[in-house]
């Protein structure tokens, strides 16, 4: 079960076995790619299997606002553990329908492991760690720019192929939610990967 963004990991981690991993984009030695294994690609999408991993989550209302929170915490002077953590990829940001019709935004970025493996409270109170993955997640590859009419536009389109192929979605984005994970440089021109995520039942 996913946790709240607003939920603080505040226990040791649990133990949870690693997927293998097959990313599309590639990441630092200091910082491997989420894991996760392909369980079947279709036409438009494919559907995968992660594992568990932890992120660091920050409510926001711009994107360089989101980077700017996310950047302080990975700072040594921005965690309890004073340490300088390494940038990961991809960066995910999650949009959902609020209860006043308003659309809520996140912005989570995973946390590499550290020593000792638990992760490093913050220390601004709106960053939050929480444990995520553990799902199975339907991802559609979209380059350039992603506009919320286009965001709109494509989660519409992979629902009418996961529909197609009678997949499911799971509750927590059967009401309109989705996620963006965004990989390559943050601060560049050049054009860049991003997939959209939505959470299936298998």
């Amino acid at each position: 079960m996913l946790l709240s963004c607003r939920q603080l990991v505040t226990g040791p981690a649990a133990s949870r076995r690693r997927q293998p991993c097959r990313c599309s984009a590639s990441a630092s030695a200091s910082a491997p790619a989420l894991p996760y294994e392909v369980l079947q690609s279709r036409p438009g999408y494919e559907l995968r299997l992660y594992g568990a991993y932890v992120v660091a989550c920050t409510p926001y209302e711009t994107r360089p606002e989101g980077l700017a929170v996310l950047s302080d915490y990975l700072a040594a002077a921005g965690n309890a553990g004073g340490a300088t953590l390494p940038a990961t990829q991809p960066l995910v940001t999650r949009y959902e329908p609020g209860a006043n019709g308003e659309l809520l935004k996140w912005m989570l970025l995973r946390v590499a492991a550290q020593t000792p493996p638990q992760p490093a409270p913050a220390l601004a109170d709106f960053v939050r760690l929480r444990v995520a993955g553990g799902e199975a997640v339907a991802c559609a590859t979209l380059m350039g720019a992603v506009t919320p009419a286009r965001a709109e536009a494509e989660r519409a389109a992979l629902c009418a192929r996961l529909a197609a192929d009678g997949r499911e979605l799971a509750v927590e984005d059967a009401g309109g939610g989705f996620r963006l994970a965004t990989y390559g440089p943050l601060y560049s021109l050049q054009e860049r990967t991003n997939e959209l995520w939505l959470r299936v039942t298998l």
